[in-house]
């Protein structure tokens, strides 16, 4: 059997992905989903080197506390074509990108293409100098390569270090 050179062989079509806003997707009827249940496995699933927002996982009861603060502006359910969940993207009212896709479905496209899709219908929030800068930024996990790999081939540049401090400086 003659395979082709790995340079000649077409790419496969990048995925298609719907983006579902979590709090319009039916709880209840015939077309009920669980997007809570959802986002909180999609969460119990980050790794280490993915987290900068949490130490410990929250429990169901303060998960469903947060869903219920509306703490985004925008926030999606990543959808493939054929109905199959497979991670969410979020824009703060800081200008701030989040996105996480499931384990099982990470390294297809689905991540890029929900970016290129979540940004290309919402514009960045009027900038404040004081503390809104007038484009997006993402904040992602130095350890995170995956992530920055991903950011870094859409066009994002590094414009900072951050590091927390402990409670008492030594």
């Amino acid at each position: 059997m003659n395979e082709l050179p790995h340079h000649l062989m077409a790419k496969p079509a990048p995925p298609q992905v719907f983006l579902r806003d979590v709090y319009a997707i039916p709880i209840q009827g015939e077309h009920a989903r669980d997007p809570v249940g959802f986002l909180w496995a999609l969460l119990g699933e980050r790794r280490p080197e993915e987290n900068i927002s949490h130490t410990q996982m929250p429990s169901l009861r303060e998960h469903i506390a947060f869903f219920d603060s509306l703490p985004y502006r925008h926030w999606y359910i990543i959808e493939a074509a054929d109905g199959t969940w497979v991670g969410q993207a979020n824009l703060t009212k800081r200008n701030e990108v989040g996105i996480q896709i499931m384990g099982v479905h990470r390294r297809k496209g689905f991540a890029r293409q929900a970016l290129k899709r979540l940004l290309g219908i919402h514009s960045p929030l009027a900038p404040n100098p004081a503390d809104l800068p007038a484009m997006y930024v993402a904040n992602i996990n130095p350890e995170n390569e995956a992530s920055i790999a991903l950011f870094q081939s859409l066009g994002a540049t590094l414009l900072q270090v951050t590091y927390q401090l402990p409670g008492e400086l030594r």
